[in-house]
């Protein structure tokens, strides 16, 4: 598929967050972590917004799995924008950990 219509569905599926049952959340968080790995600097910035975007809908456990890692994992990459944008939403959604967790996973 192409990188725009890639980034377009990312886009736009936010807009959707509100209506989806609980188990499509998980494979819509398990979706966007696969995100993380794209080729287009791009989407792998937007992931990240996305993904601090749905932080307060997905389960404590979703939460727990996926988010610290999936912002460690950000503040690694080479384009400089994805790291700032992992920065800013560990900012945002840092009430949601415990500060051991925060202190001990980032």
């Amino acid at each position: 598929s192409s990188p725009a219509l890639r980034e377009l569905t990312l886009k736009t599926t936010l807009d959707l967050v509100p209506y989806l049952s609980a188990p499509n959340m998980e494979k819509l968080s398990r979706y966007l972590v696969r995100l993380q790995s794209d080729p287009e600097t791009s989407i792998r910035t937007n992931a990240v917004i996305f993904i601090a975007k749905i932080a307060p809908s997905l389960s404590e456990i979703s939460r727990e799995k996926m988010l610290l890692p999936a912002y460690a994992r950000a503040m690694k990459d080479a384009f400089p924008p994805c790291r700032l944008s992992a920065l800013q939403s560990l900012s945002k959604s840092q009430d949601l950990f415990s500060k051991p967790d925060l202190a001990a996973k980032v």
